[in-house]
């Protein structure tokens, strides 16, 4: 078995598998989960208009029907459609302009995290008294759909840490061409980064992000967990759920020696190559400068799991990257 190297080196790959999620399957990750330790924040690829409504519909439905809270942050031809959804749930639905609520929440241009936590924030903490809240909000939709991608995952990127930390169970949704359209997918590749799950219809998701997703992660402990959660759910919109198992494996080991010998914020790129999916871990130096280590018994792991691995100069300091076989 080869270990790796800064060119990089090949070995077999281990870990047992499991099967990937089908399409159909998306509708079972609306049910309540009254007891999360944290916070689902998926984003809905859709067609057309009436297949969001149903799609709303579907995942405020069970929080209305068990009498916990359902909220609505939505432009006012949005909350009519979803109204219709629902029928007699949407009586018990509180319904937000989302128009307004960025009027509220924009300075210059961008989105301002105090007024955001006065106004999304506080609407969401009052929610949560009373259960576990689910929402769906368009806020950065329409920010996206306005031209305006980088205050879109500024503000997604507040949605996320807000979702965490009162464990909303929140649903975003963007128009599948309207992204798919943009000829810059690094904004993709974020605004997919800030989501635990990508959804919709039969290969749009996958087609979304064919180039990957990444997200940055800060020197925390519980940084690797986060991370761990984020690839999966990478890796089954790219239809490589099979890979679940030695993907968390490899990343596990990648993100804590960033926060353990580092000591420092990580990005996690997620990326399809030539037959196999590529994790990284890229560092930022530290606050002393040290790069992630190039060597020990964590990478030896790596090396057995990997088809392929390597190391590459990063922005701040050094990328680890491991490549899965498909």
């Amino acid at each position: 078995m080869a270990r790796g190297s800064a060119s990089g080196s090949t070995s077999a790959t281990t870990g047992r598998p499991r099967p990937a999620p089908e399409h159909g399957e998306r509708r079972a990750h609306c049910g309540r989960e009254r007891h999360a330790s944290h916070g689902r924040h998926a984003v809905l690829l859709y067609d057309d208009e009436r297949e969001l409504a149903r799609a709303v519909a579907e995942h405020l439905a069970p929080a209305l029907r068990a009498g916990e809270p359902a909220l609505v942050l939505a432009t006012g031809e949005h909350r009519e459609l979803i109204g219709r959804a629902l029928g007699e749930d949407a009586a018990a639905c509180r319904m937000l302009d989302a128009q307004e609520l960025l009027r509220e929440l924009m300075v210059d241009g961008h989105p301002d995290a105090g007024r955001f936590a006065a106004t999304v924030g506080a609407r969401m903490r009052e929610a949560a008294a009373g259960g576990m809240p689910a929402v769906y909000g368009e806020l950065v939709a329409v920010l996206w759909r306005a031209g305006m991608a980088g205050a879109a995952i500024e503000l997604e990127a507040l949605w996320e840490v807000l979702a965490d930390e009162l464990r909303l169970d929140l649903l975003c949704a963007y128009p599948a061409e309207l992204v798919g359209a943009s000829e810059d997918q690094a904004p993709i590749r974020r605004l997919c980064g800030l989501h635990t799950r990508v959804i919709g219809p039969p290969n749009a998701a996958a087609a979304v992000l064919a180039t990957g997703a990444q997200r940055d992660f800060p020197r925390e402990r519980t940084a690797p967990r986060a991370a761990r959660r984020f690839v999966v759910a990478i890796l089954e919109a790219l239809g490589a759920g099979e890979l679940a198992d030695p993907a968390t494996i490899v990343l596990s080991e990648l993100a804590t020696n960033a926060v353990a010998h580092a000591e420092s914020p990580f990005e996690v790129p997620v990326e399809p190559v030539a037959g196999a999916i590529r994790i990284a871990v890229a560092d930022r130096g530290g606050p002393g400068g040290r790069p992630l280590a190039c060597s020990g018994h964590g990478l030896g792991i790596v090396a057995a799991l990997a088809s392929a691995w390597g190391v590459r100069r990063a922005e701040h300091g050094l990328a680890v990257w491991a490549e899965l076989p498909r």
